[in-house]
């Protein structure tokens, strides 16, 4: 009768679907998280508009602002805020050092190294682009990819030094947390085929940002 028992749960554990995992932000944004080799990752792009502990996050959407700004800093692609459920907001990457913390408790922005493991894990830059790459959104002819990771990048696009706006639907780029004098790195994809790579971005840029799980010691 237990070995029956046990044999049941079993059976229903194994047949149950899996829950997806989330996340909060400081706003009470949700974010659902997928893990890829041993890194977990949100599997959508940052909205915050505060950091963790509820300081606020200063907003500029006016390109005259934006290219002398020095503080973290948030904007919505093309000023427009319709953009913001499908591509989240793009960060400055004063934001992303903040110690304020932009992501929240118990992650963090990944730093290059980071980076590069989960472009190995996915076979490498050749290819990593199209596994972490949405399945639609790509203006482009056979641009989409097909999102086998889990990492379900959308197109995004970026924001420019001088505040200009370029690359929605066209390409995606997600923040490092490793900088210095005035750049910082960053992954790019969906400008090359199925290819993801590491790239440089002056500190005022704007591009979206994933957070990753801290590791446990």
């Amino acid at each position: 009768m237990k070995s029956s028992l046990a044999f049941f749960l079993l059976y229903i554990i194994l047949l149950s679907p899996i829950v997806a995992q989330t996340v909060m932000d400081a706003d009470g944004n949700s974010y659902r998280t997928i893990p890829i080799g041993t890194q977990t990752w949100m599997a959508e792009n940052l909205k915050t508009k505060h950091y963790r502990d509820g300081t606020e996050i200063r907003q500029m959407q006016n390109k005259g602002e934006w290219k002398y700004s020095k503080v973290g800093t948030w904007c919505y692609y093309d000023r427009d805020s319709t953009n913001n459920p499908s591509y989240g907001k793009l960060y400055n990457w004063y934001a992303v050092e903040d110690t304020h913390g932009l992501c929240p408790v118990h992650w963090h922005v990944p730093g290059v190294e980071e980076l590069q493991k989960v472009i190995n894990v996915l076979g490498g830059g050749s290819v990593a682009g199209r596994k972490m790459e949405t399945t639609n959104g790509w203006k482009m002819q056979g641009q989409a990819g097909d999102n086998s990771s889990g990492f379900s990048a959308p197109p995004g696009g970026y924001r420019y030094e001088d505040g200009n706006f370029t690359d929605k639907g066209y390409a995606a780029y997600f923040w490092s947390s490793s900088g210095s004098d005035g750049s910082a790195w960053c992954i790019g994809m969906g400008t090359n085929g199925g290819a993801a790579g590491l790239l440089g971005n002056a500190y005022i840029a704007g591009l979206s940002v994933r957070c990753v799980k801290d590791s446990i010691p």
